[in-house]
């Protein structure tokens, strides 16, 4: 056996895990960034509940992380527990990644959406600060 490389499987699910959560960690850090982008800008309702949902997840993926390294009998050793929880972390995964897929496509170069059956292309070069006016909104 190398040095400090573990054999345990509940250890190796262990670690998936840890992974998982601070790779979600980073995905809400630059969520949150968008949104509160976003929310200075446009001062909806809506964005500052993203915001509060990016918060308590944030929170939750931090002590998640700290339960994990911090004890070793979190789980009981119980490979089922430890397998569902991998699971549960690689869904927000999926799920933090399709809501970052949005938010680059939202914020991005461009975005083509209709208005009152009219195409309306929205623009707003990603790094560059919205003015008061909103976006930039142009005939397609």
């Amino acid at each position: 056996m190398c040095a400090g490389v573990v054999v345990s499987g509940v250890t190796f699910w262990m670690a998936s895990a840890v992974a998982l959560a601070a790779v979600n960690l980073s995905l809400l850090t630059v969520l949150g960034y968008v949104w509160l982008s976003n929310y200075r800008t446009f001062r909806t309702n809506l964005l500052l509940g993203l915001l509060l949902f990016a918060a308590v997840l944030g929170i939750e993926n931090i002590v998640a992380i700290a339960a994990y390294v911090g004890t070793d009998m979190i789980y009981g050793g119980g490979a089922v527990a430890m397998y569902a929880t991998v699971g549960l972390r690689a869904l927000q995964f999926g799920a933090l990644v399709f809501f970052e897929s949005l938010q680059v496509v939202a914020n991005g170069v461009v975005l083509d959406v209709e208005f009152l059956g009219e195409p309306v292309r929205v623009a707003r070069p990603l790094g560059e600060k919205a003015n008061d006016a909103g976006p930039v909104l142009a005939a397609a």
